[in-house]
């Protein structure tokens, strides 16, 4: 039960310190609204999305070079902290090049001092996280994501609320926080002792970079997938319906926050685990778990979907339920997809990520060009879904070779067919009769999951009793 015990507590230190700040992402919505116009808020996404899409090329993604490295117990941690942090610093000052990019761009230029501060102290906030998580320090990572998460708060309130600085207010909040939190994550653990020049070899620098270099094109081929829509839609359609599909895409990413909370808990325990006895047993629980409590919950979300819409959102978002079924089973292909892919990261097969994901990205750009001309928002929910099932499908047969694990066919199939079920009724019925085909199949759900659902339930119950007598160090 260790490796059980050790995720379990992972992912209840790792959603303490991330949840407070993915929660902000929501709850300032409606104020960013009365604040900022909408000129204002979409300088500021163009930003925070083109930081996003720059970080992995600045950095080499050598961050998650780092943290796999560390887990590695024989290596040297002076000498691989030292390399992440040098790599860092150089693409840093070669973006500072990025200026004459920006200087091109009207409505950019202004902004370029906020860009590139807000790069720097991103970059190496991920090389600090990472060597944080390295060293197994999750109540002292819980703890940044908490002051982290104050600190945006309280910045966004007094600069962008209070003061009215719009786009320079909220990018002034955003480093300042991480810039207090990296400033504290550095001399609190003293990070600078494990700093030295000497301590660099070559054959390590290349090792390194051999493997975070794939990631590099991954990133950006998540990112074309995650946020290519949003162009075609400006172009296709209209900035109405951008808005409109980007309010549906809302709830799903519930589904994501908190799959990439459990998943940073999950790199740890796959990357511990990969060359122990019986992992595939391990692996194959912890996937079990994964695929019954994602189809629940989505399932269970179905049920109030078409409620909640009248209720909370205004007259002209109506039409916002008709994505958000499709795109919540889209979710659930996302994070399935995301699980196998942990282990090209355990098992140092980058290349395999790479290779998956840009014949996920390729199809994605493909069926969105096809269908977003006849079927509108349908049809890129519809590409959503299609994309990443054609890429949870790959990487289980990619994967293969890796490791040998059951890959519950039967379980996902017959979840994904109750909540198609589940779709169609939405789509097709209205009033009570809808409402109870909705709480039958949710019903179903539950019982084709009941034997997980009890595992689960029994597990929990034996970490929670462990807690409280203090047997597992969080």
């Amino acid at each position: 039960m260790g490796k059980y015990n050790k995720l379990g507590a992972n992912i209840f230190t790792f959603f303490i310190g991330n949840m407070g700040s993915r929660l902000i992402q929501f709850i300032f919505i409606p104020m960013y609204t009365y604040w900022l116009t909408a000129y204002e808020y979409g300088i500021i996404d163009t930003i925070v999305i083109t930081v996003s899409l720059c970080t992995p090329f600045v950095s080499l993604s050598i961050h998650d070079a780092l943290l796999r490295y560390m887990l590695d117990k024989e290596r040297n941690l002076k000498e691989i902290y030292t390399i992440s942090c040098l790599i860092a610093l150089l693409g840093t000052i070669i973006f500072g090049a990025s200026f004459w990019i920006f200087r091109q761009i009207d409505i950019l230029r202004p902004y370029w001092g906020y860009f590139y501060l807000y790069m720097v102290v991103t970059v190496f906030f991920y090389i600090q996280s990472a060597y944080i998580r390295g060293l197994e320090f999750n109540k002292f990572y819980a703890l940044l994501g908490i002051v982290a998460t104050l600190f945006q708060a309280l910045g966004i309130l007094l600069l962008v609320g209070w003061l009215r600085l719009g786009v320079e207010g909220y990018l002034s909040a955003m480093i300042v926080a991480y810039g207090i939190v990296l400033l504290l994550s550095v001399f609190v653990i003293k990070s600078w002792r494990n700093f030295s020049f000497s301590s660099v070899r070559k054959d390590e620098v290349k090792s390194m970079l051999t493997y975070s270099i794939p990631l590099v094109p991954n990133a950006v081929m998540w990112w074309i997938i995650n946020s290519s829509d949003k162009y075609m839609i400006l172009y296709y359609l209209s900035a109405e319906a951008n808005g409109i599909f980007a309010i549906a895409a809302k709830i799903p990413m519930v589904i994501n926050i908190i799959y990439q909370i459990f998943l940073m808990a999950w790199q740890i325990s796959v990357i511990e685990e990969h060359n122990q006895e019986g992992r595939e047993k391990f692996y194959h629980t912890v996937y079990s778990f994964m695929i019954s409590g994602l189809f629940l919950c989505a399932s269970l979300i179905m049920v109030f979907l078409k409620p909640a819409v009248a209720t909370f959102l205004s007259a002209g978002y109506n039409e916002v339920w008709r994505y958000i079924p499709i795109l919540l089973l889209s979710a659930i292909f996302t994070c399935l997809a995301g699980f196998y892919g942990s282990f090209y990261v355990a098992f140092k097969n980058t290349k395999g990520a790479l290779k998956t994901s840009l014949f996920c990205a390729m199809i994605n750009i493909a069926i969105n060009l096809l269908s977003i001309r006849y079927l509108g928002l349908l049809g890129v929910s519809l590409a959503n879904l299609l994309c990443f099932l054609i890429l949870y499908v790959y990487r289980v047969y990619d994967t293969k070779t890796l490791v040998s694990m059951p890959s519950e066919k039967c379980l996902v199939f017959y979840n994904t067919l109750i909540l198609s079920c589940q779709i169609l009724v939405i789509y097709f019925m209205e009033g009570c009769m809808s409402t109870i085909l909705l709480l039958v199949l949710f019903g179903l759900v539950v019982i084709i999951n009941k034997s997980v659902i009890k595992e689960m339930i029994s597990m929990s119950k034996q970490l929670i009793k462990k807690y409280r007598h203090g047997k597992i160090a969080v």
